[in-house]
């Protein structure tokens, strides 16, 4: 049996390190948070979501893999 390690919600798997994208994710909040680590509430969450809906829709979709 892997060892997880729960974190409100979200299972994340212990035996696979973070990959260079999440860590420039969590580099990201970091630096948009001046880092302050503020705990994620439900208006935070919106918020990030309205933005990246937005982005998502501007962004035009990856070419598929050849």
């Amino acid at each position: 049996m892997s060892e997880e390690m729960n974190a409100v919600g979200f299972r994340l798997r212990a035996e696979r390190p973070m990959t260079e994208n999440e860590l420039a994710w969590i580099t990201l909040i970091r630096v948009i948070t001046d880092d302050r680590d503020p705990a994620p509430d439900l208006l935070m969450v919106q918020a990030l979501r309205r933005a990246w809906m937005d982005d998502c829709e501007r962004i035009p979709p990856h070419p598929p893999d050849v």
